[in-house]
């Protein structure tokens, strides 16, 4: 295939887009908030605990934590739950106030980089050599970017026939650049 030509695809971001795109983010903010809530939770169990309970947790760890997450249980998952429907609220509040002109994607792919711009005309460049990871499903391909963040890229905007050249240019950077060796 011609290395030096451009593929072109355009598509329209629909609810299932937003749901693809969020779900890491909401997945990451939610294993943060257990770890971050459960420590908080035995801390607070353990400030609070009588003196039966304190030897309890020193003769038998296992049965304290047992008891603290007895205790605990109810608040933790109101919490959890919660803080669930505000993210996913959130999100989906941020998707409706995108007006549907900007909900139309344009893509440009070439050797060097992909260019994403909607009907606003607001326009961001990717080069595949800020490309660290590519992971490629039926539906998107999802690019992890030097600077942690990472973008979708939607199939349906291609041609069959293009999808595969896409995805070679975004992982042959990776691919052709020399390991750093140890000590370097």
């Amino acid at each position: 295939m011609n290395d030096e030509r451009t593929i072109s695809g355009q598509t329209t971001m629909i609810w299932q887009d937003q749901a693809r795109s969020v779900v890491r983010p909401i997945v990451r903010v939610m294993v943060i908030f257990s770890v971050g809530m459960s420590a908080a939770l035995f801390l607070v169990w353990a400030t609070s605990c009588s003196d039966d309970d304190w030897l309890l947790l020193r003769r038998e760890p296992l049965a304290a934590l047992v008891l603290a997450a007895c205790d605990a249980w109810p608040f933790f998952a109101g919490s959890f739950v919660v803080v669930l429907v505000m993210l996913v609220g959130w999100y989906a509040r941020g998707f409706s106030r995108v007006p549907e002109a900007n909900r139309r994607i344009h893509y440009e792919a070439t050797k060097h980089g992909l260019t994403t711009r909607d009907a606003a005309n607001f326009a961001l460049t990717v080069p595949w050599t800020s490309v660290v990871r590519v992971y490629n499903s039926d539906h998107t391909m999802q690019m992890v970017l030097v600077a942690g963040a990472s973008r979708l890229v939607f199939w349906r905007a291609f041609a069959t026939e293009d999808r595969a050249q896409v995805l070679n240019w975004a992982r042959q950077v990776k691919e052709t650049e020399p390991q750093p060796t140890r000590g370097s």
